[in-house]
């Protein structure tokens, strides 16, 4: 059945998964058909898939299986001696992959249990599944949840560091990891001083990002199925977009993640369109984000992207007007930059060289091009208003 679940593509699983499915499980359990442990386990199976196909199924929660779990695990709480910690342990995981909600209070007596089990340091596969397995189920309550940083931080960094100088974890509990401590920032904006600079979330994202967009290119080479390393790839640009959207501290090791994605977008653009776009996507939240600096996107291949991206669009096309919103937050703040006169001479060098490109294989008359004909644009208004504005900047800046 396990391996059935793993054929299954995103919309097999959804529509399979019912909440007759779900209570036929609780019903195997009732009547002895099927140990907990097993149903845990399995149930643990189809929680960690899910989340790896981003599916968003309700039929768990309204299920009498969800009651059945709620139940045992208020009885474990309850218990004060005989307390089974490790099928406690397994039930909250399993509960929090599948999506269920629990009560704040609930969550800070769950998360030393799953971090208790991540720090789990033997090499074998079989442990290192479970820590994966562990560490998915933690980032999955990261953004929705308040956790004290005494509960996490401590063991966090310890699992991270021993990676750096073991590589113990498999690719997507190391970026799990990473995820959950980021998602934090946006409560425990503290975090981010030990993210960048005592973590170093820059090198060790670039180098993730590296390796895994090898793994694929030889995978697509060898015509060998890829979907994990694209699917830990696609999750590292969602975390690398939520951190710029989010960091107020600027760093040195900016400029490696926006190298790293620039050289990622080259060797994937003509093949995984998902990454590609998310590679696009990253570098708006960047350009948004007034800690990255214009010269960083400039230097390290950023605004090559959009140009190229710009050159390929069509009137139909959502990349030309997601090119147009990273060049109108560019044009924003060299604007803003104009009106601070101690930045005159960088200002001016850097309007300089993004006007070089522009003009290098006739960019502004493409865009110019758009400016005349948006009445014509399709997509709504957000199309037209922006390509105005764009193309004002360009002509007067």
């Amino acid at each position: 059945m396990k391996e059935l679940i793993e054929e299954m593509d995103e919309n097999e699983m959804k529509y399979a998964l019912t909440e007759e499915v779900f209570n036929k499980i609780d019903c195997m359990i009732e009547e002895k058909k099927l140990p907990l442990e097993s149903a845990i386990d399995f149930l643990k199976h189809i929680g960690y898939y899910e989340i790896l196909r981003n599916i968003s199924n309700t039929n768990y929660m309204t299920s009498s299986l969800r009651k059945k779990f709620d139940e045992i695990l208020i009885e474990e709480e309850i218990k004060k001696e005989d307390r089974n910690e490790k099928t406690r342990s397994d039930l909250c995981e399993c509960c929090i992959l599948l999506n269920c909600l629990f009560l704040s209070e609930s969550i800070s007596n769950y998360v030393p249990n799953l971090l208790k089990a991540t720090l789990n340091k033997v090499e074998n596969e079989d442990a290192q599944k479970e820590v994966e397995i562990a560490l998915l189920a933690l980032n999955n309550i990261a953004y929705y949840y308040d956790i004290e940083k005494a509960l996490y931080l401590n063991e966090i960094k310890e699992i991270m560091k021993y990676h750096m100088d073991h590589r113990n974890l498999t690719p997507l509990a190391y970026q799990s990891a990473w995820k959950f401590l980021i998602e934090r920032v946006r409560k425990e904006s503290s975090l981010e001083v030990i993210i960048a600079n005592e973590l170093h979330f820059g090198r060790e994202a670039s180098r993730e990002l590296t390796e895994l967009a090898k793994l694929l290119d030889a995978k697509r080479k060898s015509k060998t199925k890829g979907d994990m390393e694209g699917k830990v790839i696609l999750r590292w640009l969602n975390t690398i977009s939520f951190y710029f959207l989010n960091c107020k501290l600027w760093n040195k090791e900016h400029s490696v993640i926006v190298g790293s994605i620039a050289s990622l977008y080259k060797s994937t653009k003509n093949y995984f369109e998902d990454i590609r776009m998310l590679c696009i996507r990253s570098f708006v939240s960047a350009a948004g984000n007034r800690v990255v600096k214009v010269r960083t996107l400039l230097k390290n291949g950023a605004v090559d992207v959009f140009l190229e991206e710009i050159h390929q669009s069509t009137l139909i096309n959502n990349n030309f007007a997601t090119s147009l919103e990273f060049f109108e937050d560019l044009c924003e703040r060299l604007k803003e930059e104009m009106e601070r006169k101690e930045d005159e001479i960088k200002r001016k060098e850097t309007k300089r060289k993004v006007l070089e490109k522009l003009e290098e294989e006739g960019y502004e008359d493409i865009i110019v091009s758009f400016h005349k004909t948006h009445p014509f644009m399709t997509s709504g208004t957000q199309y037209m208003m922006k390509t105005k504005k764009t193309c004002d900047y360009f002509v007067h800046i």
